[in-house]
């Protein structure tokens, strides 16, 4: 193919003219005697000669011909960027062809040719070329035949496989009696893309996939004698009890990794001496590690739950997945959290908690519990279906997610190429790109005539959406960011502001949120913090007052270290043990997705227009908190309505507007339209109590 298109461009004008295929613009074209015969690569690279200015006849040129011309003109970089097709288009690659044009555009928009630009040899091309056609044959529709017979042309094009071999793979696309042109578009199939029949499925759009197994997690081994601690700490009990004055009897146990808890019948007159005396029990049974359940739901009992007596079992992560609940489970989101102090495993489904915040001191297993996380949600989901965005911005603990393909990220353009935020302002970025992303979603939404993206989801499935009106199936989006306290020294009220404009609407629209942090003071938990995370995880938190503003009781002092936790979620606790996920073994199981061959593109957000640097208060236009709350009753923002309701010149109007901009109170400039309202009323006011 390089020899052919070379031997175009260094021919003579005569020449030229004798050849099937050409190019249209304006070109430099070597003068020289028809003795100068410029064939060969050599020939090309010799002492320079008189240079002049000709006009190249239009010519008709295919796909790979146009391809590889593009890259011998303007550079091989030039095929990655947006102007593609519009350049083939240049060329005549898709003269009369509007449905190759089509398919060709849609394939560069979505970036489903990205794999191709890194490709240096033709190996494994097979498979790439499937889960591409794939890809856009189940989400757009097109002919498989016409999508193929163009992604070979593309390969064509790029040098990596001969003309011959392309020709013999096109052929055996078509019945016998179509041949590869040679003068013409070799999209030259005049077939217009295809109505799919039957439901999308998003699990069948890459190309052989199969999830990752619980092998790759290794089996605990753990010798310590469970059922002679269960009858010792059976004995503590009753005998402390006794000890109060109230008559008890232990009548079930339930052994649990590290704590285990005991059922006990008491009268029920004798119970709420129980809760009045919990702290002598406590001190007298465990004054670590112990804790009252007075009642047990759904049981006329209480319960008591007691350390074990040795602490040497390991709860090992393949503990937490290789059990019914997990297995079996058929959540939106699933994630493990641990085995509980009756044996169970618990298993949460993420897209109803909706945004998880943990909290808990230093080295008590926050990292590890992110890890068994996403861990859960690789098991369970394909990276069709979910996205992550990781921001690290205090260590180097999610290093090991940055092996995963690009394709299981959502990232902003500008740091495509980085699957984990590692700064504070790119981690600003990528909050402010989510709102972004929100309303994007929600626009989405509102042409679909649905709710949320469960319901869009299956509208799409169900073909009930047109794919040429930016219609597509939306993955759900997990931001998992290793605390939160480097953001908001970024600038809290910007943080804040970030954060109430897109967690309030963040869940209906597939977006989930799972922040930690190792501070639990009033400081890094503020106002629109706590409002915005209802469910929250403690790990062990030595003051009571940090431990009751993350769970509303001091329970969280007298947890254990390593891995105890307590879920608040809906005015419920829940207590669990996390497992030692370790490094070594989420390396494995990356390395076990790595085998699929996935595409190396991320999903990509809008590009940013929001100004993240908070207002200084003093700068702050004495009207703006007034204009706020009229424009959240209104629902729409513009600078001439302020003006008209304000009586406000156009400049001062239009700062207001800045202003609220820049908290996330409302949405950018969308050229003559007015501005969309980002929060709600109750929202609104943590905002400004914040300021």
């Amino acid at each position: 193919m390089w020899k052919k298109i070379k031997s175009i461009f260094g021919k003579t004008e005569s020449q030229i003219q004798e050849q099937e295929t050409g190019f249209i613009e304006t070109i430099d074209v070597v003068a020289a005697s028809p003795s100068d015969s410029i064939a060969s690569e050599e020939s090309i690279t010799t002492e320079p000669k008189e240079i002049v200015r000709k006009e190249r006849p239009r010519y008709e040129l295919s796909i790979a011909d146009a391809v590889a011309g593009i890259i011998y003109d303007r550079g091989f970089d030039f095929i990655k960027s947006d102007r593609l097709v519009n350049a083939m288009s240049d060329y005549g690659a898709f003269q009369n062809q509007r449905a190759s044009a089509t398919i060709c555009k849609t394939l560069s928009n979505e970036n489903l040719l990205s794999k191709l630009w890194t490709l240096t040899s033709p190996n494994n091309l097979d498979n790439i070329l499937a889960t591409i056609k794939q890809q856009a044959v189940a989400t757009y529709g097109f002919s498989d035949i016409l999508v193929e017979s163009i992604l070979w042309e593309i390969v064509l094009g790029l040098g990596l496989i001969d003309e011959s071999e392309a020709k013999s793979k096109i052929s055996r696309l078509m019945q016998p009696k179509h041949q590869l042109p040679t003068n013409k578009s070799t999209s030259s199939i005049s077939r217009s893309p295809v109505t799919p029949t039957g439901p999308y499925n998003p699990d069948n759009c890459i190309v052989g996939y199969k999830l990752p197994k619980i092998d790759v997690f290794s089996v605990s081994h753990n010798s310590i004698d469970i059922e002679s601690i269960l009858i010792e700490g059976k004995k503590r009990i009753e005998l402390v009890l006794q000890g109060q004055r109230i008559p008890a009897n232990v009548m079930t146990v339930y052994g649990g990794p590290r704590v285990s808890l005991y059922e006990i019948e008491i009268d029920l007159r004798k119970a709420s001496r129980v809760s009045r005396m919990d702290r002598e029990i406590l001190s007298a049974l465990s004054p670590v590690g112990s804790r009252i359940i007075n009642p047990l739901p759904g049981k006329l009992a209480i319960g008591i739950e007691l350390p074990n007596s040795s602490d040497s079992y390991n709860l090992s992560t393949r503990d937490v997945f290789d059990n019914d609940t997990f297995l079996n489970c058929d959540y939106e989101l699933p994630i493990a959290l641990g085995i509980d102090s009756a044996g169970n495993a618990i298993v949460k489904d993420l897209s109803q908690i909706p945004h998880l915040l943990i909290c808990g001191d230093m080295q008590q297993g926050k990292t590890t519990l992110l890890r068994q996380i996403i861990a859960s949600l690789l098991l369970k989901k394909n990276p069709e279906r979910i996205k992550f965005t990781f921001i690290d911005t205090s260590s180097l603990d999610l290093m090991e997610f940055k092996k995963l393909s690009p394709y299981w990220m959502a990232q902003d353009s500008d740091n495509s190429s980085d699957s984990v935020i590692y700064n504070s302002n790119g981690g600003m970025k990528i909050l402010n790109d989510l709102v972004l992303e929100l309303e994007s979603r929600r626009t989405l939404f509102q042409d679909a005539g649905v709710r949320d993206i469960k319901e869009y989801n299956k509208t799409f499935c169900d073909r009930k959406l047109n794919p040429q009106k930016g219609h597509k199936y939306l993955p759900y989006i997990i931001v998992i960011c290793d605390e939160i306290a480097p953001l908001q020294a970024y600038g809290l009220k910007a943080f804040d502001s970030l954060l109430a404009a897109l967690l309030p609407k963040a869940a209906i629209t597939g977006i989930h949120c799972i922040f930690t942090t190792k501070y639990t003071s009033t400081d890094t938990l503020t106002q629109v913090v706590r409002a915005n995370f209802p469910a929250r995880i403690a790990f062990r938190i030595h003051l009571p007052n940090e431990s009751k503003l993350v769970t509303g009781n001091h329970q969280a002092t007298s947890l254990l270290p390593n891995g105890d936790i307590i879920l608040t979620e809906n005015g419920s606790l829940l207590r669990c043990q996390v497992s030692k996920c370790e490094a070594s073994e989420i390396n494995s199981l990356v390395e076990e997705i790595a085998k699929n061959n996935l595409p190396d593109y991320p999903y990509l957000f809008p590009e940013t227009a929001l100004d993240l640097l908070p207002l200084q208060q003093d700068t702050r236009d004495p009207l703006m908190e007034e204009v706020a709350r009229e424009l959240v009753l209104v629902g729409t923002a513009s600078t001439s309505a302020i003006q008209r309701r304000y009586c406000i010149g156009y400049n001062r109007a239009g700062k207001i507007l800045d202003e609220l901009e820049a908290y996330g109170i409302v949405g950018p400039a969308s050229g003559g339209k007015p501005r969309s309202v980002l929060v709600d009323s109750l929202t609104l006011e943590s905002i400004l109590s914040s300021l």
